[in-house]
């Protein structure tokens, strides 16, 4: 079980309907059948709840409207994991010209 909230980063608020994709980091060893990605979106509260994820490393991927797309990969080490993300506002664009 891992349960993400996804908050704004300046004020600490709830990111509601945020998509958020989690990929377990295979090893070729595993066979087919097996289920290696989640997805979901946040809650009013800005909470996913994700159960049957293995332990190990995931990667998270958290896109929501109006702010920068967050991705990281983070390891899983024991059964009901609690992750919070920040989610940043979008960043000017630069140029070199």
């Amino acid at each position: 079980r891992l349960t993400l909230q996804v908050l704004t980063e300046s004020n600490q608020q709830p990111v509601a309907d945020a998509h958020v994709s989690d990929r377990f980091v295979v090893k070729r060893t595993l066979r087919r059948d097996k289920r290696t990605s989640w997805e979901a979106k946040t809650n009013r509260k800005g909470v996913v709840v994700l159960d049957g994820i293995p332990f190990g490393a995931v990667k998270v991927q958290v896109i929501a409207k109006g702010y920068q797309t967050y991705g990281d990969q983070h390891e899983l080490s024991k059964s009901g994991e609690e992750f919070t993300i920040l989610l940043k506002p979008p960043q000017g664009q630069a140029s070199a010209y």
